[in-house]
């Protein structure tokens, strides 16, 4: 039963023509709001301020990651010695 209904909810769609695709897509954008001049530069920096925060952000934790990475190969490389005294051999 349900795949009678289904070939009948296909059939009742019929797709439309790009000419009619593109007909409709220009009555919707003529439904937009459109920011003005002052709500878009606004907006752009907003944009822009997020920008640099996430990526001073991201490079802050990449280099702590790194710092902290080079750390551990440090102590594999140069293990501290049994009697606990660095740097005198």
């Amino acid at each position: 039963m349900e795949q009678q209904g289904f070939a009948h909810a296909q059939e009742k769609r019929k797709r439309t023509g790009f000419r009619q695709f593109l007909k409709d897509v220009r009555q919707e954008l003529r439904k937009v709001d459109w920011p003005n001049r002052r709500e878009l530069s606004s907006y752009s920096v907003v944009v822009l301020a997020t920008i640099v925060v996430m990526t001073a952000f991201v490079a802050s934790l990449d280099y702590a990651l790194l710092e902290g990475r080079r750390q551990d190969l440090r102590l594999i490389r140069d293990p501290v010695p049994p009697d606990g005294v660095v740097g005198e051999r």
